[in-house]
Parts: structure tokens; sequence; C-alpha cells
């Protein structure tokens, strides 16, 4: 097609067009023309492109490299890379991969509209894995001693707000133990960062990591012995925190927050329960009466069919479970795929470039171009 066929077209034909482009393929058009850099920034290309990429989610590997070890004088890096979630195979291409320098990142959240989110002592960060692209978004000032001695820890929450189509941030400030009392939110946008205070129903202690849900952000918290379930409502910019069974608490030991059919659940070190009894036990929130509950999920042949260690990692539209091997092997991570209608298993290897000290899997991540 010539590019004045193009230019006669309807500004909403353009937009179907450039909405069935890869992300990366639409990155690299900013450079066509001014109408396409105006066009790829507009937020709802942005949108519409990403309702098109929902329809084919990816996997997301974050491999973390040991804290302050240096390679020949250069230090290593933080890197992710993004596979088919339905059908992992192999990466070697280095193009699918995107590096951090080492600046002791954390990770914030998973992907929420194709943007990971990570922090650092001195830096606010989101990367986007599609186009390779990471953009600054907060950077701190050193704080008073006074200031350190009051708050003695920081941590970040990172979501989408559905209703004003905005990447909102929250801040928790902790006092003495460790029980968040200062809650702050913010909008992503251009310009300068303005904090809003929210006010916090109780104390709590994070033990786990952030979830963001259609608008909500989750996380798996305690406070005196009671495990709790924090819910950071983006459009009211309010937090709603639920108390659970503390036997489950107890008996489990919480390790991590994952989605388990579309819904928050908070999952325990699961491994040796899975080797011993082929079984696991979730507390997960009823999509229709919101209320948490305690669940067993049965995985038939696990004892038969699989060695080593697996953690679980959530579930992906086509409802298979998918667990990740604990131990990284050289050169690549192992996944393993449950299918429960069939009863099935489906192994995949994940290949790397480096050893890496750790690694985060992170599933249904929606490439987009936003950034």
């Amino acid at each position: 097609m010539e590019n004045s066929d193009f230019a006669m077209m309807p500004e909403e034909l353009k937009d179907v067009i450039r909405s069935k482009l890869p992300p990366k393929s639409l990155a690299r058009c900013i450079v066509v023309s001014k109408e396409w850099e105006r066009s790829i920034g507009d937020r709802r290309l942005q949108h519409t492109h990403y309702q098109e990429s929902k329809k084919q989610p990816m996997l997301v590997l974050l491999r973390l490299c040991q804290r302050g070890v240096w390679n020949d004088g250069e230090p290593q890096y933080e890197s992710f890379n993004t596979v088919n979630q339905e059908r992992p195979q192999p990466i070697a291409d280095p193009h699918h991969v995107t590096t951090l320098p080492n600046s002791d990142f954390a990770v914030t959240s998973g992907p929420i509209r194709g943007l990971l989110c990570l922090h650092s002592d001195r830096y606010l960060v989101l990367c986007n894995p599609a186009i390779r692209k990471c953009l600054t978004v907060l950077e701190f000032e050193p704080e008073p001693p006074q200031t350190r001695k009051r708050f003695n820890h920081r941590g970040f929450l990172f979501g989408f707000d559905e209703q004003s189509k905005a990447f909102k941030v929250i801040k928790t400030e902790a006092g003495d133990h460790n029980l968040p009392w200062r809650h702050e939110i913010f909008t992503v946008q251009p310009g300068e960062v303005i904090w809003r205070q929210i006010d916090c129903p109780r104390p709590y202690t994070p033990i786990t990591n952030s979830l963001s849900i259609e608008g909500n952000v989750y996380l798996g918290a305690v406070h005196n012995k009671t495990c709790l379930a924090v819910t950071v409502n983006l459009t009211t910019e309010s937090i709603l925190i639920t108390e659970l069974p503390t036997a489950f608490l107890l008996k489990l030991g919480i390790t991590k927050l994952r989605s388990y059919n579309g819904q928050p659940c908070l999952v325990s070190d699961s491994a040796h329960e899975l080797a011993t009894t082929g079984k696991f036990k979730i507390c997960v929130k009823d999509k229709d009466s919101g209320l948490w509950g305690e669940r067993e999920v049965e995985v038939k042949g696990w004892r038969e069919k699989v060695t080593g260690s697996y953690s679980f990692e959530g579930t992906i539209p086509s409802g298979e479970l998918v667990f990740a091997k604990k131990k990284l092997e050289t050169g690549f991570q192992m996944l393993l795929y449950y299918d429960p209608r069939m009863e099935t298993f489906n192994e995949y290897q994940i290949q790397t470039e480096e050893d890496y000290d750790s690694a985060e899997i992170f599933l249904n991540h929606k490439p987009s171009i936003y950034i």
C-alpha cells in the first residue's frame, strides 16, 4: 500500500490497522512521521492496542542476579524476557531480553497492562518488556535522619484504575515494628508528582507480593498473628482489610499472592505438600460473594509423574495450572503445566543466557505500547 493511500484513510481505520501491529513494530513506527508519533502516543490507540493484545497473553521471566556481584569489572544485570504463555518455547533470541542496571531493584508488581514496576532505594521504574523500554517515574531524595528514624520501611504498590484509565502508585511507609500506617497515592502522568493521603483502617505487616486485578491491588499481610487480605480500590482510593482464618496462616506459612482462575489467592510453599499428597491449599477470594475461603487443589498424577520441587505460579485462561521448578537449572527455567480437565502434564524449558540466583515468573502478561 502506498503512503498516499494510507494518508487518505479515515483516522478510525488507521487506528484499527495500527492496533493490529506487534508492540515492537509499532514502537519503531514512531520515527515514521509526526502523525505516527502523535497517534502512537494517544491513549485511545494505546487502549485499543491493549484490547487486541489481550487475546495473546504472554509469560514474563524476570531473572535476578546476586546483589553486588561484578563480572570482569562490569556490574551484572537483572533482565526479563517474554514467551508465548499458552505454549512456551525456548528463548535464544537476545531481542526478547531486556536488561536493567543492577541498582538493587525489587519487584513492586507483576505485569499490569504490559508494564512491570520495579523500585530501589533511589528509583521507581516502569518497564515495558514488549518494546524493551524503561521509564523512571520517581527519583527519591535522600531522607533526613529524623525521617529515617520514624519510618524504617518503604514499600510500593502499582495498579491501573479502570474508571479513570490511569496508572497509579501507592506508597506505604512503616513506623516501629514494621507496621505501615502512612499511605499515599499518585497518578502516573506527565508533570509534577502530587501525592494524596489515604486512610488505612488498621496497621499491618506485608508478607506477600502485590497483585492487581480489575482496578484493585491486593496484598497478603499479618498483624498480631492474624492473617489479613489488604485490598486497595484505585478508583475510590480507599483501603479494605479483611481478616482471614488464623489457622490457615499458621498451618501453611503463606509466601506469595497469585491469580487463581482470575481471582487473587494466597499460596503457601506447596512443594512438600504436593510431593507427598498431590494436593495443596490456597485461600482464594470468591468472585460472587467477595469472601475469602480456604480451598484444596488436587493435581491428579503428581506423585506418580513429577519429580523435583515445584512452586505454584497461578492459572492461565486455558484453565491450566502453572508450576515453576524451584531450583534453577544451568541455562534454563523449567515450567510444568497441568490441565485439570484432561489430567495431563506438559513440561517446558525457557532458555536463559546466564546463570542467575533466582527468577520470578509472571503470568497473563498482555503486551502493550504504554510508556
